[in-house]
């Protein structure tokens, strides 16, 4: 796949959640799909370019770590009551894509033009709030290792 580096700016024509991303291109919601038919098109190729795209990364080795993703729902006071898995499914998973293709292209730029460059990184978490967290997990049965 060919790429173009240059400054660009985005314009956003609509605001669509996950939610309704997913609805239209995964249950062919029809209401939705008549409300956006301007784009469907569109989102539905996205969607089978970055079903290609997986599966070309995956060809090279690429691991899938996809666990989904823990959703936290705090009381008033921020403490956690509750936590949730939310699935990844086909909208989270085509903008995943795109980034994760993007982020490997100007990474793979820099380091042929052998440039200095920043790479994201992760804290590494408060011991506190882990310790709060298995605490709470606790509850429902499960051990979080806290190094203590």
């Amino acid at each position: 796949m060919s790429h173009r580096i240059g400054k660009t700016a985005i314009k956003s024509c609509h605001r669509l959640t996950y939610g309704q991303v997913n609805r239209m291109l995964e249950e062919d919601d029809a209401e939705l799909i008549a409300q956006y038919s301007d784009i469907i098109e569109d989102l539905r190729q996205m969607q089978e370019l970055a079903q290609n795209m997986r599966a070309l990364r995956f060809q090279k080795g690429s691991i899938d770590f996809e666990l989904g993703e823990a959703e936290i729902e705090l009381n008033k006071a921020g403490k956690p009551i509750r936590i949730d898995l939310r699935e990844h499914r086909t909208a989270e998973r085509l903008i995943e894509e795109f980034m994760v293709t993007c982020n490997n292209t100007v990474a793979e730029i820099f380091a042929q033009a052998e440039l200095p460059f920043i790479y994201r990184i992760h804290e590494t978490p408060d011991e506190e709030r882990i310790q709060e967290l298995s605490i709470f997990l606790s509850n429902f049965g499960y051990r979080l290792p806290t190094g203590e």
